[in-house]
């Protein structure tokens, strides 16, 4: 009886196990992913405007970042410039859509691919694949994330 009990107990503890862990890796993944849509976003004529003309970080960057990722994240985002993918977008006239993206959980951190189209005003077109790494805090917040290729998609936003 004791054994059964006690096997009982262990599955039951498995289970919770399991099923906390899988919402902790959904929030943390919905998070990335919302990170790099934002990324990817096209900005508006106003948003390009109160980013040109701030002295300091507009306030629509912290609106679209600062919830989804950890304090140390979102300095290093700003601290990198990675934001400044958006700005170098729209003022080389490019349109980036985001076809998929696909997130894989490893041991300590995650992978991120992200198939982009990016259209040209020329009426151009090209596909790009963007990949990288993060790592997420108890919370679910991006602790770290970093592209491989960052220069590839910079080079394609500056045709």
């Amino acid at each position: 009886m004791k054994k059964k009990f006690f096997l009982y107990l262990l599955c039951l503890l498995s289970i919770c196990l399991v099923g906390c862990s899988q919402g902790k890796t959904a929030k943390s993944t919905d998070n990335l992913k919302k990170v790099l849509q934002e990324l990817f976003q096209p900005i508006s004529n106003e948003e390009y405007q109160k980013l040109n003309d701030a002295s300091s970080t507009p306030s629509w960057i912290e609106e679209k970042f600062k919830g989804l990722m950890t304090k140390d994240a979102y300095d290093t985002l700003l601290e990198t410039g990675t934001y400044q993918m958006m700005l170098l977008s729209y003022e080389n006239g490019c349109n980036m859509k985001i076809e998929e993206i696909k997130i894989d959980e490893k041991k300590d951190y995650h992978e991120f691919n992200v198939k982009l189209q990016v259209n040209y005003e020329n009426g151009n077109s090209e596909k790009l694949e963007a990949n990288g790494t993060a790592q997420f805090d108890d919370n679910g917040q991006v602790r770290y994330f970093t592209f491989n290729n960052m220069d590839k998609i910079i080079e394609m936003l500056k045709k």
